[in-house]
């Protein structure tokens, strides 16, 4: 009995430490037994499923492509091209002064110029402005001024002299120093009637600056015989004409003051310088050997010296074949009278001389031909 009243008596007494032990414990079962549940319930969950949510899209109604029918094509503007109109050149008439004894070389009479070839002569004798073809390209050179024209001390020794130095190599710089025609032309035969010598730097549009005389030529190309022989280059020049082919001379034709002057060659034929040809006399050439179909390169030196009157001709012959022959009569340094025949040769041609320069070129028919081979490369 007192035991229970001690026992009530110390619960009084400590009534609020043990209200709070009491509360202490109570919530710690509390805590504990959230512990546990948070434990639990984490263990035992599972993972989620990602749903996604249907999203009603509005429905478009579909717009029809409306394609244009007959549509018309815009023509392209043509271009508008200005007409270029030349200048009409007025031709200038040449008169050529009266001239007595040596003209164009030793033994020739005055010659009447270009009025004697016909009204508005055509100069593509000299070579025409078109680089295709078989034309052999033509430079032209004046001996008696520099490019930039200043005058070089020139006569006939110092022209003897250029050629010489110019026919040892065949190389064009050997007339860098002199003037140079900035035009070339082509040509594709060399049958040049006798006209005035200021024919050539017109026909090169120099001649308001290049004085008639004293002037080169060269033409440089290559040619192919039409079939395999053996052929030689034969004709005559006032003054100039020099053929070079199989890299040698094989005609020197130009005016007999001048034989043996300009090159050192000089014709193996007997009857050399006996064809009188239009007041000259025919040079032969050597004979030479050619194959069909192979081209050759050639180089054709034509030239004039004092001044008044040029011409020259190049005919070719092939050996073996027969030409009409024509009887000439020849006089020799004797002065007696020869007689014999001797053949009308071709005139040598690339291409087909045209009919409108043939009656230009007055040609007799008894001495030459335009009819015959051609040795174009092509």
């Amino acid at each position: 009995m007192n035991q229970n009243k001690n026992q009530k008596k110390f619960f009084l007494s400590h009534k609020k430490s043990s209200a709070m032990i009491i509360s202490l414990a109570f919530h710690s079962i509390i805590f504990i037994g959230a512990i546990f549940f948070v434990v639990v319930s984490t263990q035992e969950k599972k993972d989620g499923k990602f749903i996604p949510k249907l999203v009603t899209r509005p429905k478009m109604k579909p717009r029809k492509i409306q394609i244009p029918k007959n549509i018309k094509k815009q023509k392209p503007r043509p271009r508008i091209r200005r007409l270029l109109i030349s200048k009409r050149t007025t031709q200038t008439k040449i008169v050529m002064p009266e001239i007595i004894g040596i003209v164009g070389g030793i033994g020739n009479s005055a010659g009447t110029g270009l009025d004697s070839l016909g009204f508005n002569f055509d100069l593509t004798i000299f070579g025409g402005n078109d680089s295709s073809g078989n034309g052999f390209a033509g430079t032209f050179f004046d001996l008696k001024q520099t490019q930039e024209g200043k005058p070089i001390k020139m006569n006939n020794n110092e022209y003897v002299e250029a050629v010489k130095n110019f026919t040892h190599s065949w190389k064009l710089t050997r007339f860098k120093k002199y003037f140079r025609a900035p035009q070339q032309k082509f040509a594709t035969f060399f049958a040049i009637p006798r006209m005035s010598a200021s024919a050539a730097p017109e026909a090169y549009n120099v001649a308001d600056t290049v004085k008639p005389k004293y002037w080169l030529a060269y033409y440089k190309g290559f040619f192919t015989a039409p079939e395999t022989g053996t052929y030689r280059f034969c004709g005559f020049a006032d003054d100039l004409l020099i053929v070079r082919a199989k890299r040698r001379i094989v005609l020197d034709a130009s005016y007999p003051v001048w034989e043996g002057k300009f090159t050192k060659w000089h014709s193996r034929d007997k009857n050399n310088r006996k064809y009188p040809l239009s007041g000259m006399n025919m040079v032969i050439g050597d004979w030479i050997k050619l194959k069909k179909g192979q081209s050759e390169e050639i180089g054709i030196l034509l030239g004039e010296s004092p001044g008044g009157i040029f011409s020259c001709r190049l005919l070719i012959e092939q050996k073996g074949k027969i030409y009409k022959q024509v009887p000439y009569t020849y006089k020799d340094k004797n002065g007696e009278m020869v007689t014999g025949k001797r053949p009308i040769l071709p005139i040598f041609k690339t291409k087909e001389i045209p009919s409108s320069i043939i009656n230009k070129l007055k040609i007799n028919p008894n001495e030459m031909t335009t009819t015959g081979p051609t040795f174009g490369s092509d």
